[in-house]
């Protein structure tokens, strides 16, 4: 749940907001006030459909004007609940090494009851990319850094992973102040 803006038109009279449940609803709820101000291409209204049910609902604008009142409707769909997603690559615990990986390739399989508009695409806490398009899928590209000796102050043991690989073994890894860490 939570709250979104209405934005529209009205003009011309006082005007005022309401939503009812389906296409075709029998009963309606206010969105805040009724107003008397004109609104063009802005905010009419903050809707928080917090506690509201999964579906369809119809959006209700009545301008009453000097001739009579004039109704716009139009359809919406409210989806509180967060959709499942499962990200299919990278798998979990899997090794990159610079040399055979330019990137690392990142697929997710979002599942929604009612669609899915944009998967955003984040690394510790920071969106790198946002996809509107399905598949699901973004590349994100390894950066190298020099890095000082094992034997500088500063680094430490690392046993991230275990590998039979004698080209690849688990080292030390060095902290940087912006983050990156190397091994």
């Amino acid at each position: 749940g939570g709250q979104f803006e209405v934005k529209g038109n009205a003009r011309g009279g006082s005007w005022y907001l309401e939503f009812g449940r389906g296409l075709d609803p029998t009963e309606w709820t206010r969105i805040g006030d009724e107003r008397g101000d004109e609104v063009q291409n802005n905010v009419m209204q903050v809707f928080d459909t917090t506690g509201l049910e999964d579906g369809q609902y119809t959006l209700r604008l009545t301008v009453n004007r000097g001739d009579g009142p004039r109704v716009f409707t139009t359809p919406i769909v409210i989806d509180n609940t967060e959709p499942i997603v499962v990200v299919s690559e990278p798998k979990p615990d899997q090794l990159y090494v610079m040399e055979d990986d330019e990137q690392i390739n990142i697929n997710v399989l979002p599942s929604d009851d009612w669609g899915i508009s944009q998967v955003a695409f984040a690394i510790d806490d920071s969106y790198f990319i946002t996809s509107t398009v399905a598949p699901w899928n973004e590349r994100w590209e390894i950066e190298m850094k020099d890095i000082q000796q094992i034997e500088q102050p500063g680094t430490q043991n690392w046993l991230g992973f275990e590998s039979d690989d004698p080209d690849v073994q688990p080292g030390r890894m060095l902290e940087f102040e912006d983050g990156f860490a190397a091994i």
